[in-house]
């Protein structure tokens, strides 16, 4: 049993191994490679430098999406800056108290424009465009009420020259008016 055993166990040991192992054992038994290929000779099997090539430079011939972002945010800026010119000459012809505000908000919107236009740019713009729109119909109503205000002064007249009509001399002269009109 041990003989036989042992036989048995060496050739499902040498069953189970892959080819390579199996002459490696060899090899170092035999060194049965060596026989086959001979020594190893390493010599014309050298590694080659590699020169590290220089990246290329990328560039870009055209950007199709690029040159249209562009012109589209050119021309609404041009739009814009129109827009704010005429916002602006409106504004001045209908009230010149406001208009040192009016030329601030025109100096920061036309003259402050950068090469590099985009996207903040035109929000920008169109904001001030809102502004002025805004002050304008704010002109206009202030000015519908002013007007409305001083026909019904007219129309009524001051209350000092109603009540002096009414009661004379008794009311224009009284003691407690003077007081009360005096600045001290």
């Amino acid at each position: 049993m041990t003989t036989q055993s042992l036989q048995t166990a060496k050739k499902q040991v040498r069953n189970n191994r892959n080819i390579v192992e199996t002459l490696e054992t060899e090899k170092q038994k035999s060194d049965m490679l060596e026989q086959f290929f001979g020594p190893k000779n390493l010599e014309g099997f050298q590694k080659k430098e590699v020169k590290p090539r220089a990246p290329k430079q990328e560039f870009k011939l055209f950007d199709r999406q690029e040159y249209q972002e562009k012109e589209s945010t050119d021309s609404q800026i041009k739009e814009l800056l129109d827009q704010i010119r005429q916002e602006v000459k409106a504004i001045k012809s209908a009230d010149s108290a406001l208009i040192s505000k009016v030329q601030e908000a025109e100096k920061i919107a036309i003259d402050n424009i950068t090469e590099n236009q985009g996207v903040y740019n035109i929000r920008f713009l169109q904001l001030i465009v809102l502004y002025l729109r805004t002050l304008k119909q704010r002109i206009g109503e202030s000015s519908t009420w002013f007007d409305a205000l001083k026909t019904k002064a007219k129309k009524r007249g001051s209350l000092f020259a109603n009540l002096s009509k009414k009661k004379g001399t008794q009311y224009s002269l009284s003691q407690e008016l003077q007081s009360s009109r005096s600045v001290q």
